[in-house]
């Protein structure tokens, strides 16, 4: 079996977002690993409190205001998280969202303090459809903080909200929408903060630098974005790598080797069972599938599983899915399954994880899929 490299690869390229005076060439990573776009890990951790990347940046950033910024008086930013995103998360629908969390990719100079007001609205939209005035309507009012001073240093930062209404997440979409007000003097070199760029028009937003506005212009910048809630979950096993080849050549890399990593994060020790699939990406198709039954991993240890060699016969695109079932008294189960990408080929070798596709639950702390704890 081949020895594989635990490598993650970043690929350069140029975005461009320019509004209301301000432009900047950004040369950025596209799969940055502080913040999870292309690893297979997720994390070892505990969880003592629930935080999930409902948005992941996607390697773009802003100077704008699609997170508060210290560079303007008047702010108002609209934008959509869409159902697949919030699905993608792995944030539990019921549970209350009692913060919000902005990524800042390069910090500014000079803070702003002002009066800061969050809301949320659940939506089955799947496209931004709130046209490109101001709007609240049908939002619940989450947060309002008279004396706001708006972050800028370099990392992941929360609004616990205070003094609004309780939103509960019903299991679709969510809308967010804020608005940012000062008196004070502006900073005199912008925060800038990551974003994704999947979504096309996915934001509204305008700034102003004598009242709060009322008509916006969109944009496909949306801020990178964490939900919290203080509900505290149990977790008992985490699926945080799979081994595999990202390229593989048939049939020169057959059989293709593959090893899950799997954590035991509590207490005592675990046994479940574990499956690992591959499936045709154009049609969903099976090719492979095994399933180890009875595993045991000791309290707060990981252990890696290796699986009966799987030997592609066709070339095509696959996703690779490794899936623990549930331990008796786990009750958050987003970080029992991750899924990677490989390409089945002719003649090109890549001792790399594959491209993640189901992006639940992306972490700050570690590198790669995970929850903040």
């Amino acid at each position: 079996m081949l020895a594989l490299l635990m490598s993650v690869y970043t690929f350069g390229q140029e975005m461009k977002e320019s509004s209301n005076g301000i432009s900047k060439d950004i040369a950025s990573s596209a799969m940055s690993t502080h913040h999870g776009l292309i690893v297979g890990t997720q994390t070892d951790a505990p969880l003592t409190e629930t935080s999930v990347w409902a948005l992941p940046d996607n390697g773009g950033t802003s100077q704008n205001n699609r997170a508060p910024s210290n560079y303007f008086k008047y702010q108002r930013t609209e934008y959509l998280i869409t159902p697949a995103e919030m699905t993608a998360s792995g944030f539990t629908s019921g549970l209350n969202i009692n913060s919000i969390g902005f990524l800042v990719q390069t910090a500014g100079t000079g803070t702003l303090s002002g009066t800061l007001n969050i809301y949320l609205k659940n939506t089955t939209d799947a496209t931004y459809t709130l046209g490109n005035s101001w709007t609240t309507s049908g939002f619940t009012q989450v947060s309002t903080k008279a004396s706001y001073s708006v972050q800028i240093n370099n990392n992941a930062y929360y609004v616990i909200f205070t003094a609004g209404t309780p939103f509960t997440y019903s299991g679709s979409g969510v809308y967010v929408a804020w608005e940012f007000s000062s008196t004070g003097t502006v900073g005199s070199y912008p925060v800038t903060h990551f974003c994704n760029t999947s979504l096309t028009n996915g934001l509204r937003g305008a700034n102003n630098a004598s009242a709060l506005p009322t008509t916006l212009s969109a944009s496909n910048y949306r801020p990178a974005t964490i939900f919290s809630t203080a509900t505290a979950f149990t977790d008992v096993v985490n699926v945080t790598n799979i081994y595999t080849l990202g390229k593989l050549p048939n049939p020169y890399g057959t059989p293709a080797p593959l090893a899950v990593r799997v954590s035991n994060v509590s207490a005592s020790a675990a046994s479940f069972d574990l499956t690992i699939t591959v499936k045709d990406y154009a049609t969903n198709t099976l090719r492979y599938s095994y399933t180890q039954t009875g595993v045991s991993v000791a309290a707060n240890t990981s252990s890696t599983i290796n699986f009966t060699a799987w030997s592609p016969s066709i070339s095509e695109d696959v996703y690779i899915t490794a899936s623990a079932s549930t331990v008796t008294g786990e009750d958050w189960v987003a970080n029992n399954s991750l899924t990677v990408f490989s390409t089945v080929n002719t003649n090109l070798f890549s001792y790399s994880f594959g491209t993640p596709v189901v992006n639940s639950n992306y972490g700050y702390t570690y590198p790669g899929f995970g929850i903040f704890s």
